[in-house]
């Protein structure tokens, strides 16, 4: 026991006993309380980078992948949303995830389910159509059903003029 409270309780033990366990009892709580949220809200999936960088050909296609890793001992629904787009209007898209080909750059979309031990992907297909720029697409990934616990996913498309070919 802590020498304050033997002191302060020296004539009446009880009460040092139940101080000592009310301590206790609100250290257990809090370590439970700090550990749990992580036990709960574990991340299910996990991209294999929240930052790609690629470049682009002037002429002609050039493809981006990011795979994302099911954490799961199951199957998984993976959603994605487009958040913003700075690429140069002129290129052109298309986008392919875990099951579809869109043969364009939607807003969002859904893959199909993703077996446990196995990756989704978000795939972009580029043609600058001879346009020199740069830009970012900005997606959120997240499980199907849970929008609000997403990660991002940003590709970072650039082209160098000299070289015709797009370099970060």
């Amino acid at each position: 026991m802590q020498d304050g409270i033997l002191f302060k309780f020296k004539n009446r033990p009880e009460i040092a006993r139940h101080t000592q366990g009310s301590i206790m009892k609100r250290f257990s709580i809090l370590l439970l309380l700090a550990v749990l949220p992580g036990i709960f809200f574990a991340q299910a999936f996990a991209p294999e980078t929240n930052d790609y960088v690629g470049t682009v050909e002037l002429e002609g296609s050039s493809d981006h992948n990011v795979y994302i890793e099911n954490l799961l001992d199951t199957g998984i629904f993976f959603g994605w949303k487009m958040i913003e787009n700075t690429c140069p209007t002129g290129w052109t898209w298309d986008l392919c995830d875990y099951g579809f080909c869109y043969g364009s750059l939607p807003a969002s979309g859904f893959m199909t389910e993703v077996p446990e031990g196995d990756s989704g992907f978000l795939k972009l297909t580029v043609w600058a159509n001879g346009i020199d720029g740069s830009g970012f697409v900005h997606f959120w990934v997240f499980e199907a059903d849970d929008i609000d616990n997403y990660q991002t996913i940003t590709f970072w498309l650039n082209m160098d003029p000299v070289t015709n070919v797009v370099t970060m």
